[in-house]
């Protein structure tokens, strides 16, 4: 969301930096030429195939409680330690605005101890501020549940399980929120104690790549100063996103085949860290080939099984 705002604002005459670790940058710069990138000295290193491994291993019942224990510590787990390396880098920029997303509350506050105006940048509803806004045992799902709304009440153990889970959900947003204004006291913010970081969010200027209606459950991003602006695009992208995969004109063709052939296609993926072993590869391979689907399947890394001839696979963006 942040490359078509870059965009315009490069064409008003204003100057545009963007703060990210390496790998992050390198891509940006292609996307964006005309920004300035600063880089921190510190390597992304969060992708740890042996760790996503693990996550995956975890049961249903145990991973409901890890999803709303990780959500909620994101903050703290990601976005802490970026706050502490880009100050000084601000410091040195001394930008007129800091534009973040608004996924990390600490970036709110280093904003502030800096006193630099702040707007928060980003898509879709964040499903912590959900889980903030609603009672701890509220009805609604938990945000590690595969059941919907209807299906909880149909069951009244679902039901309990689901407010088990957002009982201990709540307690782990206040440990975060103490481990937050830990970071607030170290990036020296001047008022270090905050029990509840994501009202700083709602406190700011928000641009969200939503429209009210698409939104769900409480309506966790609405205040005054929330601007719903539905999807932002710019030409200078050229349909080109940081997202976009080096196979776009290979993946085009074959659509376009497919259309011509009157041939819907089924997307299919599981995001940018899930790991397939091969076991599960071939049997969503035996899957697909059983059910004459016609797939795109982005994936991490190339199933090492045979694919039928109705599937493309690509490496996830």
């Amino acid at each position: 969301p942040m490359l078509p705002v870059a965009h315009a604002l490069l064409d008003e005459g204003h100057q545009v930096t963007f703060l990210g670790y390496a790998e992050t940058t390198a891509k940006l710069a292609k996307l964006v030429p005309g920004a300035r990138m600063a880089t921190f000295k510190e390597s992304l290193n969060l992708k740890n195939k042996d760790m996503i491994k693990i996550i995956q291993k975890i049961p249903y019942g145990a991973s409901q409680i890890f999803t709303n224990f990780a959500i909620l510590m994101i903050n703290n787990i990601v976005g802490g330690p970026i706050a502490l390396s880009a100050k000084a880098m601000l410091e040195d920029i001394k930008p007129d605005v800091l534009c973040v997303s608004y996924i990390y509350p600490i970036h709110y506050a280093l904003a502030e101890s800096l006193g630099v105006p702040v707007v928060g940048v980003g898509w879709a509803s964040p499903s912590f501020l959900t889980t903030q806004l609603d009672l701890p045992w509220s009805t609604e799902p938990h945000i590690g549940t595969i059941h919907a709304r209807s299906e909880l009440f149909k069951s009244p153990v679902l039901m309990l399980e689901n407010c088990l889970v957002r009982m201990l959900s709540f307690v782990f947003l206040r440990v975060g929120s103490l481990v937050n204004s830990v970071f607030r006291y170290r990036i020296g913010h001047p008022d270090p104690l905050e029990p509840w970081e994501f009202d700083t969010v709602l406190q700011h200027p928000m641009v969200a790549m939503t429209l009210p209606e698409l939104t769900a459950g409480m309506p966790s991003l609405v205040s005054p100063y929330t601007f719903m602006v539905g999807i932002l695009d710019h030409p200078g992208l050229g349909g080109s996103s940081i997202a976009k995969s080096d196979d776009a004109e290979r993946i085009m063709a074959w659509l376009d085949a497919k259309k011509a052939e009157g041939k819907d296609v089924f997307y299919f993926a599981f995001g940018s860290e899930v790991f397939v072993d091969d076991k599960m590869a071939q049997f969503l391979a035996n899957a697909f080939r059983d059910s004459g689907l016609t797939v795109l399947w982005a994936n991490k890394a190339k199933p090492n099984v045979a694919l039928p001839d109705s599937v493309l696979y690509t490496k996830f963006a």
